[in-house]
């Protein structure tokens, strides 16, 4: 009997960790995104449901399907991460997927990285070059300092925003299965 490969691609696997992080409906009064399902907020699913991307009118209803159109259309295509070497590509993903400001937290990494691109908060071409250049030189190393960038914002925002403090060890634990998952230093 002959067996059947099936091939896992990196969207796949970036998917299945976003999704394993994300879970389902929550609406946390102090998270300044709103209430989310898996992952999803409801700003963010109105503009699928504009486009096309999904039919569920409220998050509460987002099927696990239309959670995977979504990031695959607003994230991972949008962030150009089929083009990035994996795991850089990983890192990027699961970035847009958190932060509104992924742009500039990637841009930095970049930076740190030996890239010269401006810290402008845009995701362009030059970005996304950037980007698909520093990963196949090292794509870990580029993974490896966008957690860190993100670690750095994070502790910013706790310092800015102390309310949010209750939310600083899940968003760490995040950063270190990340790291992990990449085969990263995890931030201390």
């Amino acid at each position: 009997m002959k067996k059947e490969l099936f091939a896992v691609t990196d969207w796949d696997r970036a998917l299945s960790f976003v999704l394993c992080l994300e879970g389902g409906y929550v609406d946390d009064a102090d998270d300044a995104g709103g209430a989310t399902n898996m992952g999803i907020t409801q700003a963010t699913l109105d503009r699928a449901a504009a486009r096309g991307v999904a039919a569920a009118a409220d998050v509460r209803d987002l099927t696990r399907d239309e959670a995977a159109a979504i990031y695959r259309a607003f994230y991972w295509d949008r962030y150009g991460c089929g083009r990035i070497v994996w795991p850089a590509s990983l890192a990027v993903f699961d970035t847009a997927v958190q932060h509104g400001r992924a742009a500039l937290l990637i841009q930095r990494a970049l930076c740190d990285v030996g890239e010269r691109v401006i810290i402008d908060g845009l995701w362009g071409p030059r970005t996304a070059a950037a980007a698909e250049r520093a990963a196949r030189r090292d794509a870990e190393y580029l993974a490896e300092r966008i957690i860190f960038q993100r670690a750095a914002y994070y502790g910013r925002i706790v310092r800015n925003r102390p309310s949010q403090e209750k939310f600083r060890r899940g968003w760490f634990n995040r950063l270190r299965r990340l790291a992990r998952e990449a085969g990263v230093r995890p931030p201390a």
